[in-house]
């Protein structure tokens, strides 16, 4: 599964909604510290900010995708 259809299964399933550029966790997940924020530099005089997961943000993950059936490649039968 790409990226760009991850992010849009996690807004199918209420998770999170894009904002601008950037994805945003529900205010029911917000304050469950499912990620973290990074600003990085890009030049000067510009920077962007991106979110990562983190163990406990996956571990909600597997858990949330596995509900709905929907299990990592390495779970999967042949």
């Amino acid at each position: 599964m790409s990226a760009v259809a991850f992010n849009k299964l996690l807004h199918e399933f209420r998770i999170q909604f894009p904002i601008r550029n950037s994805w945003v966790l529900y205010a029911e997940y917000a304050d469950k510290n499912y990620t973290q924020s990074k600003t990085y530099q890009i030049c000067e005089d510009k920077s962007v900010m991106h979110t990562c997961w983190t163990q406990a943000g996956r571990l909600f993950l597997y858990n949330i995708l596995r509900e709905h059936g929907i299990f990592p490649m390495c779970e999967q039968e042949d």
